[in-house]
């Protein structure tokens, strides 16, 4: 995440309209996505939302020394930046946890029977909504750097961990850097957790362990290589690590609603096997053979 009223090269404002571009071209799939999904939970709204607000994110960044860094535009801008991690998180590891819960797979302590969590309070509140409350505290940081209420330090938000130490004594720049290293630890684990899941327990038996599940795994990588460089690539490098993590998350949910659609209609196919079955156990049984039909004439 950087702040606005920079002035950009020529290959930068390139990269800014492509990400711009990018997010409003995933906007309609999302909001389809979102209206034939809503079984999901309330959370599939976020997709859509981050759509909007990586591209306007970019496109603020596009505007370089056009825009005011402090006028109502830029702050508008500081904002929508500061949402961006948390909701990244909340969505994939919802994501991830829809997915098991359909199987009844457990997935970060959390068990499942049935397709429900099962209720084992306070602990089950607490690893159901730990996510929540990370990002939380994710967008508190956010709004504390981006609004420049723990310092105004040059570097907050403009240099990755590659020359982070140049201003270490700042807090504002060391705390710049948490919400994305937060996405990253967590994005990880989570992203390789649902391709464990596809690789083992989808119902679609993938030939290898490079399959389609593991496209969540890329953008998360994507994500925190984009958060190592300089002051002077920063900037795009970030930026592009957050597009490339939006393109892998839409995916991710394409590949997650065929998974529902199978399991939907086998279990579809199981409940009428067992009615099938149930009708013919309840019924009298019946000679199978002349030499039985015989027997039973003659008694």
């Amino acid at each position: 995440m950087v702040l606005y009223g920079h002035s950009e090269t020529y290959v930068e404002t390139v990269f800014y309209g492509i990400f711009v571009a990018i997010a409003f071209f995933l906007l309609p799939f999302a909001i389809v996505f979102a209206k034939r999904n809503q079984s999901f939970g309330k959370f599939i709204l976020l997709l859509p939302t981050q759509c909007v607000f990586v591209g306007i994110d970019n496109l603020l960044m596009l505007r370089g020394t056009q825009l005011n860094g402090y006028g109502d535009t830029a702050k508008f801008g500081n904002a929508v930046q500061a949402c961006i991690t948390p909701i990244f998180l909340t969505l994939c590891f919802d994501l991830a946890y829809i997915v098991h819960k359909n199987r009844s797979v457990n997935f970060f302590c959390i068990s499942f029977d049935q397709g429900h969590r099962n209720i084992v309070e306070p602990w089950s509140w607490m690893m159901r909504n730990w996510m929540r409350l990370i990002s939380l505290f994710s967008l508190a940081i956010g709004i504390l750097v981006n609004f420049r209420l723990v310092g105004s330090s040059p570097y907050a938000n403009q240099c990755g961990y590659y020359d982070w130490r140049k201003d270490a004594s700042a807090p504002d720049a060391v705390l710049s850097l948490i919400p994305g290293t937060v996405l990253s630890i967590f994005n990880l684990i989570i992203s390789f957790r649902l391709w464990l899941y596809g690789t083992n327990r989808a119902l679609v038996i993938n030939a290898t362990v490079f399959n389609s599940w593991g496209i969540l795994l890329i953008g998360a990588i994507g994500q925190l290589l984009g958060q190592v460089p300089s002051e002077r690539y920063y900037p795009v490098s970030s930026n592009a690590g957050e597009t490339l993590l939006l393109i892998c998350v839409t995916y991710s949910f394409h590949i997650i609603h065929q998974d529902f659609q199978l399991s939907t209609s086998f279990n579809t196919f199981l409940d009428k096997y067992e009615k099938v079955a149930a009708s013919r156990s309840a019924r009298p049984s019946q000679p199978s053979s002349p030499k039985q039909k015989d027997e039973l004439a003659s008694g």
